[in-house]
C-alpha cells in the first residue's frame, strides 16, 4: 500500500507546476460533466485534489462557494440545473450550520482562522444565491425599466451578466467598477480601487483578471444573462451581427464605455453572447483589436455619456422668465435637514467630483438623479436638502424640503423633487409643489417634480382613460372621500382589469386628491390643483 501512495505521490510532484494544455481543458470539463469525481480526476490527471479544485474553478466550472463532500463534487456544474429555491434552502442551512459551530468553538475559546474563513464562504455563497434571487425578479434593481433610455438598458444588462457569472462579491464589485456598469458609467483605474478597497494594485489587478475569466467560461450557461443582452442588442440594431467583433466593440464604445481594457471584455460578453463560441486565444485578440479601433474613433468616443438631465430640465416648470444668478443662491447653500432625520432611513452617500466632496441621498432613486447632475456638464453646481417652504396639509404647517437644487452654466437655477410614481400623484405632493412655486416664482427660479426614468405629471397626464368611468367614480366621492379599493373595482369593470396609468391621469386631469395611509380618493381642497404643476398658470 505504501508503495502505490509513494508512486502516486512522486507521479503527482513530476506534474506540479506545469501549465494546463487546451486538450488537458477539454478533457476535464468533458469528464465532469459526465460524472467523474474529483478524486477521480486527480488520479487521471495526476495532479492533487486542491489542483484539480482550482482548475475548476478558473475554467468557471465550479463555484467558488462553499466546499461540498468530494463525492458529490461532480454534480457541482450541474448546480444550475437545480431549481434556485432548494439552492436557497441549501444555502441558508449551510450559513446556520456553520454559525451554529462557530457558536459552539467560541464557547470554548476563541475561534480558530479555519472556522471563521468557513462561515465567511458559507455567507458569500448565500449572498450570491440571494442577488441571483433578486436578478431573476421583475423587481429587479439591476434590471432597468422598459421606459429608461436604451443605453441604460444596455448597461443594466451587462451589470447584470457579470453578478450571475462572478459569485465571489470582491471580484464582482472589481468587475463591475472596472467595466464602468456602475454609477456614472466612468472608467475606475486600478489604483483608485486599491484605495478604495485597501488592497494591494496587483491584488485588484489580480482579481479583475479571474473575474473577466470566469464571465468568459460561465456566459456561454447563462441562458437568462444571455437572452436579456440579446433583446437589448436587438433593439440597438435588429438586423446588426452583434458576433463580429468590430460591431460589438462599437456598439459598447458608442453606449457604455471608451477605456480600451474595460472595451475589450464588454466587446467579448457581447461576442459570447451573441453565439460566438466559447473564449478562446482568437476570440479574445480579435475582440482586442476591435476595441482599441473603436476606442479611437472620433465618432464614437464620448457618445455613452448620456446628457439626461438636459432632456429632463426642459420639462421644468416656469411661469414666467428665469432670472440668472452669478452665483449659487446664498440662503440654498448647504444642507437643511440631514437625510438620516427623515422618515425613510440613513443616507446613502454619493462621491460627487463635480463638487469635491461626499453627497447625502435618501434613496436609490435621488442616487440616479444625482448622478444624471454629475454626468452632465450642463450643469454647474448642485445642492442635496437646499431649502425649506412652509405649506399646510389637513390644516397642519409642516415644512417641505427639496431633494435638490441646481445651477447650470447659464446660471439658472432650478430646484428638483425626486419621486416615485405612485407618490407623484398624492395630495401631499401636490400641495408641497405649490407650496415650492409660490415661493420660488416671485425668484426667477423653476421646479421640477421627477421620478428617477425622467417622467414628470405632464408625462403622466398624457395619458388617456375612460371619462364616462371618471365621471362615475367622481359622483361616488361628492359627498366625501372613497376608499381606494372601491375605485379599483370600478376602475377594473369595462376592462377586467386595473389600468394604472389610467388612473394617474385621472387624478392629475381631474384635480382629484389621493391621500397615503390608508388611501382614500375624494376632490382637491378649493384653491389646490395640478394645473401649476402641469405648467399652466
Amino acid at each position: 500500500m505504501s508503495i502505490i501512495v509513494d508512486r502516486r505521490i512522486g507521479e503527482m510532484q513530476h506534474r506540479h507546476g506545469q501549465s494546463w494544455l487546451p486538450e488537458e481543458d477539454e478533457a476535464l470539463e468533458a469528464a465532469l460533466r459526465s460524472g467523474v469525481s474529483v478524486d477521480q480526476l486527480a488520479d487521471h490527471h495526476k495532479r492533487s485534489v486542491g489542483a484539480i479544485r482550482s482548475r475548476l474553478k478558473r475554467l468557471g466550472l465550479i463555484e467558488t462557494g462553499p466546499s461540498t463532500p468530494s463525492a458529490s463534487d461532480s454534480a457541482a456544474i450541474h448546480a444550475e440545473k437545480e431549481p434556485l429555491e432548494t439552492r436557497l434552502s441549501a444555502g441558508i442551512d449551510q450559513l446556520v450550520a456553520t454559525l451554529l459551530n462557530l457558536k459552539e468553538q467560541a464557547e470554548l475559546a476563541p475561534p480558530g482562522r479555519r472556522a471563521i474563513a468557513t462561515v465567511a464562504r458559507a455567507y458569500d455563497y448565500l449572498n450570491v444565491l440571494l442577488r441571483e434571487t433578486v436578478a431573476l425578479s421583475p423587481l429587479s434593481t439591476r434590471e432597468a425599466p422598459s421606459d429608461d433610455p436604451l443605453p441604460d438598458r444596455f448597461r443594466a444588462a451587462l451589470a447584470s451578466s457579470v453578478e450571475s457569472c462572478v459569485s465571489d462579491p470582491m471580484d464582482q464589485i472589481i468587475a463591475l467598477r472596472l467595466l464602468g456598469l456602475v454609477g456614472d458609467g466612468g472608467y475606475v483605474t486600478l489604483a483608485q480601487l486599491s484605495h478604495e478597497l485597501g488592497r494591494s494594485r496587483e491584488r485588484i489587478r489580480q482579481r479583475r483578471n479571474r473575474a473577466f475569466r470566469t464571465i468568459n467560461a460561465a456566459l456561454p450557461r447563462r441562458k437568462g444573462s444571455r437572452d436579456r443582452l440579446r433583446i437589448v442588442l436587438a433593439e440597438l440594431s435588429p438586423k446588426a451581427d452583434w458576433s463580429n467583433p468590430a460591431v460589438a466593440a462599437r456598439g459598447i464604445v458608442k453606449f457604455v464605455n471608451d477605456n480600451v481594457v474595460a472595451a475589450q471584455q464588454l466587446t467579448l460578453m457581447l461576442m459570447i453572447a451573441s453565439g460566438a463560441p466559447g473564449q478562446t486565444p482568437a476570440l479574445r485578440h480579435a475582440a482586442g483589436l476591435a476595441a482599441m479601433e473603436a476606442c479611437r474613433d472620433p465618432e464614437l468616443l464620448g457618445h455613452w455619456k448620456l446628457d439626461r438631465w438636459a432632456d429632463v430640465a426642459l420639462k421644468a416648470i416656469m411661469h414666467g422668465q428665469f432670472a440668472y444668478f452669478n452665483a449659487p443662491p446664498q440662503d440654498m447653500i448647504g444642507r437643511k435637514r440631514s437625510p438620516v432625520e427623515g422618515s425613510r432611513g440613513a443616507a446613502i452617500p454619493l462621491r460627487s467630483d463635480k463638487l469635491g466632496r461626499m453627497v447625502m441621498c435618501e434613496s436609490g432613486m435621488e442616487v440616479k438623479v444625482f448622478t444624471w447632475l454629475e454626468r452632465s456638464e450642463e450643469v454647474s453646481w448642485y445642492q442635496e436638502q437646499p431649502v425649506a417652504f412652509p405649506y399646510t396639509m389637513e390644516g397642519q404647517e409642516k415644512l417641505y424640503y427639496p431633494d435638490a437644487v441646481v445651477r447650470d452654466r447659464e446660471g439658472r437655477i432650478l430646484v428638483i423633487e425626486v419621486k416615485p410614481i405612485f407618490n407623484m400623484f398624492r395630495q401631499q405632493t401636490v400641495e408641497k409643489g405649490l407650496a415650492a412655486i409660490k415661493h420660488l416664482q416671485p425668484r426667477g427660479i423653476g421646479y421640477l417634480l421627477v421620478d428617477s426614468s425622467g417622467r414628470t405629471l405632464s408625462d403622466l397626464a398624457g395619458h388617456p382613460y375612460d371619462r364616462a368611468v371618471a365621471e362615475k367614480l367622481e359622483a361616488l366621492f361628492s359627498q366625501r372621500a372613497v376608499p381606494f379599493r372601491v375605485a379599483r373595482d370600478i376602475l377594473s369593470k369595462p376592462s377586467g382589469q386595473f389600468d394604472f396609468a389610467a388612473f394617474i391621469s385621472m387624478v392629475v386631469n381631474r384635480d382629484w386628491a389621493v391621500t397615503h395611509m390608508p388611501v382614500t380618493i375624494s376632490r382637491l381642497p378649493i384653491g389646490s390643483s395640478f394645473r401649476p404643476l402641469l405648467g399652466f398658470g
